[in-house]
């Protein structure tokens, strides 16, 4: 794509030249903290991996529907949609699958069992506090799908100020769509509570190129917490849950609708039963339903998840964290007459060592999982990082990673039993440069090879034993660089990155399903005093359609635009403009992306 290109180039030359003009300065930003890479809190700056830390103020000031289309504008996150808003939609971290990135939900994973794909399309952002984005393989901290890395959705909580916050919020635009919700937030001495709702619908637009029928949706998300003291130990309830109706065309475009229901349960109990060891119990129970309406099809995970945590300090150099995780999953299906209910059980040990040398940093990490269905599977992991003065900093880490066969690849259509786990092994070199107080270069060369891969292999191109299932056959390197930089001074916040990367099949030779060679984000964001302005833009090569299909997707850039006027102490205007130059794209063959539509809307909210 002529646009890309030439903005890639625009923006190596700028990055180098003001590398070569500017001098070293001292580190004095504060940034913000990252807790998925270690499972502790450290400062994003001295994480051993890279990262996205997506905050509050960020959030809102983008005004997305839903969790995709606030990730798909930052490097290394591809988003495909088949169709509008609700529709099936995958993300590829770092040109690794779909179901190769762990998504979790305040610390619980979310990817179910039948399908692999976490519903990001019905996730509300308004629900959210922050969202980390920890690129390169974690299994050996968070066991399968953590090829590509994780993305952890942090809901929100309520004030620090003690007292009783509520919110509540309207908004319209095109395709007669409707986005409403409220919150409820109370922090007391000892206690704090808080329910917070939101509510989408919309009749979608015709995305399928042979219909021109409109697709709608409806979703509700909800979120609910307690967090309290109780004496030497801090306990934690939270559920939250997405549910509504998503119409969609059946493979003859014939309309039809399913209902759908994720929800999440967790209780969290946090202790220190020495001076320098930290311990940390957490039980949850996801489920994820679908139910087709015209059919008796459906797809239910149901999963139960114990995860123990301990952190212990022996001293001013080393940090050990260690536990374990169990797990329970449940998996029922019904699909064009091929059912399945099975149950499989998984126990995960890891133990990982985080040393602080002073100008060296390191980390050590290993874990034992055992499957009831493929045995035992051991993942490393290694990491350092070297202070080449305050402001230069140097990253180095290796690791494996693998993703055990889910239910459908087993049991489901083509479904092999003896299938091996999928497996990994990634490198990366990173350096982050700061330009004074305000300016920050990033650069990460990253390899990722993965064998094993599952794939369904027609009969008519195997001379297996069973032709027609899933096997073991494929293997996949992806190889590419990084580049990013950031500007924060006064009113003015701006992120560029640049990705060349090579996601290549190397059984096939062909180039990965849905992954770019290039693409360029920028991120704009601007605040003085009542006034908030933002600009994203995304644009990005192009891509082959599919395993099934020869279709090769053009390049495409989408411009997105918001702003917000605050009315007072309390209330907020907003509007947002999404695909502002009403570009004709496709993310997945055959099903055009969101052609230009406006929404308008107000906000209030009371402090303590």
């Amino acid at each position: 794509m002529r646009l890309g290109t030439i903005a890639m180039r625009h923006l190596l030359s700028a990055l180098l030249a003001v590398s070569a003009a500017t001098p070293l300065a001292a580190e004095t930003t504060l940034e913000p903290l990252l807790v998925t890479a270690s499972r502790q809190p450290e400062p994003q700056a001295r994480a051993l991996a890279s990262s996205i830390v997506l905050d509050r103020s960020s959030i809102e000031l983008t005004q997305a529907r839903d969790l995709a289309e606030l990730l798909r504008f930052h490097a290394g996150v591809e988003i495909a949609r088949t169709g509008g808003p609700g529709q099936q939609t995958s993300v590829f971290l770092r040109g690794t699958d779909s179901n190769q990135t762990l998504i979790l939900l305040d610390g619980v994973p979310i990817n179910p069992g039948t399908i692999g794909n976490a519903a990001l399309q019905n996730i509300s952002p308004e629900l959210l506090e922050r969202v980390e984005i920890v690129k390169g393989p974690r299994s050996t901290l968070y066991g399968s799908e953590a090829i590509g890395g994780v993305i952890n959705i942090i809901t929100r909580r309520g004030s620090s100020e003690p007292g009783t916050d509520w919110s509540a919020h309207v908004s319209g635009g095109g395709n007669a769509t409707w986005n409403g919700g409220a919150s409820l937030h109370h922090t007391g001495q000892d206690l704090q509570l808080g329910l917070d709702l939101s509510g989408l619908r919309t009749d979608g637009y015709a995305a399928r190129e042979e219909s021109d029928i409109d697709l709608g949706h409806d979703n509700l998300n909800l979120n609910a917490f307690a967090d309290a003291s109780l004496g030497p130990l801090q306990a934690r309830l939270s559920h939250w849950q997405s549910q509504g109706t998503t119409d969609y065309l059946d493979f003859s475009a014939r309309p039809l609708d399913q209902d759908y229901r994720s929800a999440t349960s967790a209780l969290g109990l946090d202790a220190s039963p020495g001076e320098r060891w930290d311990s940390r119990l957490n039980l949850s129970y996801f489920s994820d339903e679908i139910d087709q309406n015209q059919s008796p099809d459906f797809a239910h995970t149901y999963r139960t998840r114990l995860d123990w945590q301990n952190d212990w300090k022996p001293g001013q150099v080393h940090q050990l964290t260690a536990g374990l995780t169990y797990t329970r999953e449940r998996t029922r299906s019904l699909s064009f007459g091929t059912g399945y209910d099975e149950v499989l059980r998984n126990l995960d040990l890891y133990l990982q060592d985080s040393l602080d040398l002073d100008q060296h940093q390191m980390t050590l990490g290993a874990s034992l999982v055992h499957n009831e269905e493929f045995g035992n599977h051991a993942t490393w992991s290694l990491a350092w990082g070297y202070d080449l003065s305050p402001a230069s900093r140097l990253r180095a880490s290796a690791a494996s990673a693998f993703r055990a066969p889910n239910s459908a690849d087993l049991y489901g259509f083509g479904g092999n039993p003896d299938l091996d786990p999928e497996t990994s092994t990634g490198f990366e070199l990173g350096l982050r440069q700061d330009l004074g107080l305000d300016q920050q270069l990033t650069a990460s060369l990253f390899y990722t090879r993965i064998d094993d891969l599952i794939e369904f292999v027609d009969p008519d191109d195997f001379l297996g034993p069973e032709p027609g299932r899933n096997y073991n056959v494929d293997q996949a390197r992806i190889y590419g660089l990084e580049l990013g930089y950031g500007y924060q001074q006064g009113p003015w916040r701006l992120q560029l990155d640049g990705v060349l990367q090579n996601p290549e099949n190397r059984t096939t030779g062909e180039t990965l399903a849905r992954r770019a060679k290039r693409s360029l984000s920028a991120n704009l964001a601007w605040r003085r005093d009542r006034w908030e302005f933002g600009a994203n833009l995304l644009a990005t090569g192009k891509r082959n359609d599919s395993a099934f299909s020869d279709r090769t997707l053009a390049g495409y850039t989408v411009v997105n635009l918001s702003g917000r006027l605050h009315l007072g102490r309390r209330w907020t205007l907003e509007a947002q403009v999404e695909n502002l130059f009403d570009k004709d794209y496709e993310t997945a063959g055959g099903f055009q992306a969101q052609p230009r539509i406006a929404y308008l809307g107000l906000r209030y909210r009371r402090l303590p």
